[in-house]
Formats: C-alpha cells, sequence, structure tokens
C-alpha cells in the first residue's frame, strides 16, 4: 500500500541503536522492496524477516502513523525496553588473526553458557562487523564442538574458523534467545 502511494523513501528508525540493528533492519527493509518489484514477495518471506527482526533489539512492531492515528493500544507497551526474541552477550575479544589460515585467536573472558558449533556470534570494532557461524572451533591443536567455562577457570583462550578478517581486540557477542521474556 505504501508503495502504490508513491512513497518513495521509508525512514527506519535507528538513532541510539548499534550496528546489528540497522544492518538487519536496512537488510530486511531492502530485500521487501526488492521481492515486490520482482513479483516475488510471499507471507514465507515476511515470516523469514520478522524472525530476522526479532532477533535484534525491538521495542515491538507496528505502522505508527501510516494507515491510521495510533491509538493508546498501539502505543503502549506490554513490556518496556527491548523485547527482541535474542540478546547478545559479551564473549571475548580477538587477540590475532591470521589470513593464510582464515582463523582468529580469541579470549573467551565471559562464557556463561557453552559455546557450540552452530552458534551465531558477532564480531564488532572501530572498522568490523560481522555475524558469523561457528563452524570450526580449536582448543589446545584438537577439534572441539563445544567449549564450557565450568572445565576451565581462567579465560579460555581458542581458535575460529572466520569468513572474513577480524581485527585485534575487537569484541566478540553470541545471539542466543532471551529467556526473560
Amino acid at each position: 500500500e505504501l508503495i502504490d502511494a508513491n512513497i518513495d523513501a521509508f525512514k527506519i528508525e535507528g538513532r541510539m541503536k548499534d550496528p546489528v540493528y540497522i544492518r538487519t533492519v536496512a537488510q530486511c527493509y531492502k530485500e521487501a522492496l526488492d521481492c515486490f518489484y520482482e513479483n516475488t514477495y510471499s507471507e514465507e518471506k515476511v515470516r523469514s524477516w520478522l524472525e530476522r527482526l526479532s532477533k535484534v533489539f525491538n521495542r515491538g512492531f507496528h505502522t505508527g502513523f501510516y494507515f491510521h492515528r495510533p491509538t493508546v493500544e498501539d502505543i503502549e507497551l506490554k513490556k518496556r525496553g527491548n523485547i527482541s526474541a535474542y540478546k547478545k552477550s559479551y564473549l571475548g575479544k580477538i587477540l590475532s588473526y591470521d589470513e593464510n589460515s582464515k582463523s582468529a585467536n580469541v579470549l573467551l573472558e565471559n562464557l556463561e553458557d557453552p559455546l557450540l558449533l552452530g552458534d551465531e556470534i558477532i564480531i564488532t570494532g572501530p572498522t568490523t562487523y560481522m555475524i558469523e557461524t561457528i563452524k570450526k572451533m580449536i582448543y589446545k591443536g584438537e577439534k572441539v564442538k563445544s567449549i564450557t567455562r565450568k572445565r576451565y577457570s581462567i579465560p579460555v583462550r581458542i581458535n575460529l574458523r572466520l569468513n572474513t578478517e577480524a581485527k585485534t581486540n575487537d569484541k566478540i557477542y553470541i545471539l542466543s534467545k532471551n529467556s526473560k521474556l
């Protein structure tokens, strides 16, 4: 309806949001617009976009003033603050990156839950932003499927395979289900 109304720009609220939020929202909007013009827009894609959007900081979704004047029910939140289905927790930092092996030496400083193959991590820094799925972990020269802090009393050094270059001191976060909802 908005495209049919000849709206040629959409404002995405990004003030005080982290790069993960801005990237995810911009990607979902762009994909939705592209699908509309390519005539491939579907309910399945909408569900996929909403699932991706639920992983980033959000206060819920509504249409704002686009289709009607908001009522108290539209504006009043059942919960205050972030209602994302996922939370971003600090894990550690990059110690070094080897371009040849495409792997990083990592210091895990805050490992509350086991880190598993297949977990999604976010790596950020002054010039770095990436989301990676853990496909390979090495601890003390051995491939491992998980790392648990309970087995180690001090910060854990591991090696992770990455698709993109990371910089020394880049921060590593993990996305996990938000149990507080």
